[in-house]
């Protein structure tokens, strides 16, 4: 037996290797409130006449709750599956989930018209949406930052 033979040898990482995994629980936490606000109501709008909510479903919703899943999906996959390129979808889909729903922030808050006296609050899906996007695609940034330290070449070429 030769002294090499005998000696450890040093374990390879997978291409994108595994990682800090912080990153992916935390894109997983933000896609679930993505969900969940996108189930939730958007805005409440008050007047003389009553209380109208604005559910999520009546507007981009439905979009958002599709990012959501699709970034629970993804978070999931690059906990199970690593050495893969997950994070880039997750930051995708969450960051289009994130800008959905600022856009729909400013839109509420200054798009919707009601009578004299009426008032137009913004409800807590759209703030669970925000939280949520915003965790999503920060947890997709620190999961690039640590599959790129184990990977300075870049995703491999096939």
């Amino acid at each position: 037996m030769t002294e090499q033979e005998w000696m450890p040898q040093e374990t390879v990482q997978p291409a994108g290797g595994t990682g800090n995994r912080t990153g992916a629980i935390i894109s997983l936490v933000g896609g679930a409130a993505v969900i969940l606000g996108a189930l939730m109501e958007w805005a409440t709008v008050s007047s003389a006449v009553g209380t109208v909510s604005i559910a999520a479903t009546e507007g981009d919703g439905e979009v958002v709750l599709f990012c959501g899943v699709v970034v629970v999906v993804l978070a999931l996959l690059d906990l199970v599956l690593p050495g893969r390129w997950w994070w880039i979808g997750v930051g995708v889909f969450g960051g289009f989930a994130l800008l959905t729903g600022v856009l729909d922030f400013f839109n509420i808050s200054e798009g919707i018209e009601v009578e004299e006296g009426g008032v137009v609050s913004i409800s807590a899906g759209l703030y669970v949406v925000l939280l949520g996007g915003a965790a999503a695609f920060a947890g997709a940034l620190l999961r690039e930052r640590s599959v790129r330290e184990l990977t300075p070449d870049g995703p491999p070429s096939t």
